[in-house]
């Protein structure tokens, strides 16, 4: 019984980690850009977008775990979020800054947008509930990609329900924080679908 719940709890986290938030905007921008863009120009565009974004919050994320400020990588913790989300809403927004600069197409810039506000309403939520970012942000890309994969977003929204399970397995989230986060993460997604004329 301890061997199948040992298995079962390294399972959840490898499912967490590839459904991660970092993964999954990784590859649902080189997706996007890849469907519009020349290879060279998507590339740009995913590299551009990793260093900006990903990178500055593993960075964030990383020294203060080992500062002790926060508890783990996933900031768990409710209290330890309200110094979290004011971060990342600074790291997205200066993301968002450079990539119009660069003429990053139009969807993706409302896509990062509509993130910023995702994040905002995370935080306002926060003081109620900690939604689970892992499901707001992996719904919010699976229905993303309707714009140009469906068999990617079919595939995304499958990963979604095993990151639901594999949060509540893990212990980091309940069923109620991992509804309330696929209910963001739809709301957003639709209106990135209708922001791109989608519908």
């Amino acid at each position: 019984m301890n061997i199948e719940k040992t298995t079962s709890i390294q399972i959840a986290k490898i499912i967490s980690v590839i459904g991660h938030p970092f993964v999954l905007l990784a590859i649902t921008i080189l997706t996007a850009a890849a469907s519009g863009e020349s290879p060279a120009r998507a590339a740009a565009i995913g590299a551009i977008t990793v260093l900006t974004t990903v990178f500055p919050m593993l960075f964030i994320i990383r020294r203060k775990v080992r500062a002790g400020k926060w508890s783990d990588h996933d900031v768990s913790d409710a209290s330890e979020r309200r110094n979290f989300y004011p971060l990342m809403i600074v790291v997205l927004g200066i993301s968002l800054v450079i990539f119009y600069l660069l003429r990053f197409p139009r969807p993706l810039l409302v896509g990062m947008l509509i993130s910023l506000g995702i994040l905002f309403i995370a935080m306002l939520i926060n003081r109620w509930s900690k939604i689970s970012l892992h499901l707001t942000f992996g719904v919010y890309f699976a229905v993303s990609l309707l714009t140009v994969n469906y068999w990617m977003s079919a595939g995304l929204m499958v990963l979604a329900l095993a990151v639901a399970w594999s949060r509540i397995r893990l212990g980091r989230h309940n069923a109620a924080q991992v509804l309330s986060g696929a209910l963001l993460g739809a709301i957003a997604g639709i209106i990135l679908l209708k922001a791109t004329g989608f519908f």
